[in-house]
């Protein structure tokens, strides 16, 4: 499944009630009034999520049709068409149709294609949100399930997660804030089917205007991601190290920018492997946007171009 696309359109739809008094603020702040003064970090991959977004390669090939019904504030309904020469590297259905239904604490979305992949999730928050419960299922072309959950702590000053799936891969995660400004997690995932235990330290730092993280993994790598935000411009950088299964070393770097109009969006990425990526986003009207994109790839020489509209009502 084409899971960051997924999440991106999962996330912008969930309701943060953070700055509500919930059940755990309320006991904790009358019991230790030093909380108080520190800040909810948030989730660990909602952070490393915004570096993300500027630095992945969502460039798309061909042309591209979205047209998004919204039925009632509650619910919308997208359907996406897709045009392209088809190769063995790409993934891209020709169609998919997904569908979010979202009110208070309750999430529900849904998305199917033409090559019979089905993608549902179910999002309940209790108390305000400061409990949260997220159940997901992926099904592939050969009908071949996946159930996981997570259930979701958020207290004032920290953010605790438990996690498991039907393939046996179960984990955990927590990020805490130590001031205002910084915040450490850790996160522990069993991989059932690799016979391996990844285990993360993440140290986070956040300003007005910024954000840095590092992260420190059990396989001997290090990743290190910066975010400027400034109005309407925001600049990113990623850098990885670690060590290959031949014991060289090996380092990735990536980075973003993401200019934002009132009509219109640009955004441009480079990384290490000679791949550059530009797209740009203009409103046509209230409900149509116009896409263009583009990738080029220094060594390989490959390039992709693509075409898109969208359609809102």
């Amino acid at each position: 499944m084409e899971a960051t696309a997924e999440n991106n359109n999962i996330d912008s739809q969930e309701l943060e009630s953070i700055e509500k008094p919930n059940f755990f603020k309320t006991f904790l702040f009358n019991k230790i009034p030093f909380l108080k003064t520190l800040p909810y970090p948030g989730k660990a991959e909602d952070i490393s999520g915004e570096i993300k977004g500027l630095v992945n390669d969502d460039i798309y090939e061909g042309a591209k049709v979205d047209v998004t019904f919204k039925i009632s504030p509650f619910f919308e309904t997208l359907h996406q068409l897709n045009v392209y020469t088809p190769n063995e590297n790409s993934r891209t259905p020709k169609y998919s149709n997904q569908n979010i239904y979202s009110k208070d604490s309750t999430l529900l979305f849904g998305k199917i294609d033409s090559e019979r992949r089905l993608f549902g999730r179910f999002d309940q928050g209790f108390y305000n949100n400061s409990i949260r419960v997220s159940l997901t299922n992926m099904m592939d072309r050969s009908f071949k399930n996946n159930l996981a959950g997570e259930l979701e702590f958020k207290f004032p000053f920290m953010n605790f997660c438990l996690k498991a799936d039907t393939e046996n891969s179960r984990g955990f995660s927590f990020i805490s804030s130590l001031s205002k400004k910084l915040s450490i997690g850790f996160e522990n995932s069993y991989l059932f089917h690799h016979g391996q235990s990844l285990k993360q330290i993440q140290f986070f730092v956040n300003n007005p205007l910024s954000t840095w993280s590092l992260m420190l993994s059990n396989t001997a790598q290090i990743e290190s991601s910066y975010v400027y935000r400034q109005k309407n411009l925001h600049v990113g950088t990623d850098f990885i190290l670690g060590v290959s299964q031949e014991g060289k070393i090996v380092t990735e770097y990536s980075f973003g920018v993401r200019y934002a109009l009132q009509q219109s969006l640009l955004k441009f990425r480079a990384d290490s492997h000679g791949s550059i990526f530009g797209s740009y986003d203009q409103m046509v009207n209230d409900f149509t946007k116009f896409n263009i994109c583009g990738s080029l790839n220094y060594f390989t020489q490959d390039y992709k171009f693509g075409l898109g509209l969208t359609f809102q009502k």
